[in-house]
């Protein structure tokens, strides 16, 4: 299976998109305790925002079993 790395060369429109979820996580999810388990491994940088570039379904669901496979050797 090729590999697809859309984060090699990213855009402003992923960094900005990345910025928007990273603050959502902040103020909603860790900021209105609704996951009480967020805060730890968010102040260890151990969670990972990916934002897919697909344009096709296949494409997305090759990147997601990309992220799968990533987060399985980590």
């Amino acid at each position: 299976m090729p590999t697809r790395s859309t984060q090699e060369t990213p855009n402003t429109d992923i960094n900005a998109i990345t910025q928007q979820v990273d603050q959502w996580l902040n103020d909603v999810v860790i900021g209105l305790n609704l996951c009480p388990f967020a805060a730890k491994p968010q102040r260890n940088k151990q969670i990972k925002i990916f934002v897919s570039e697909a344009t096709q379904e296949e494409a997305l669901l090759e990147d997601i079993l990309l992220q799968l496979i990533e987060l399985s050797t980590t």
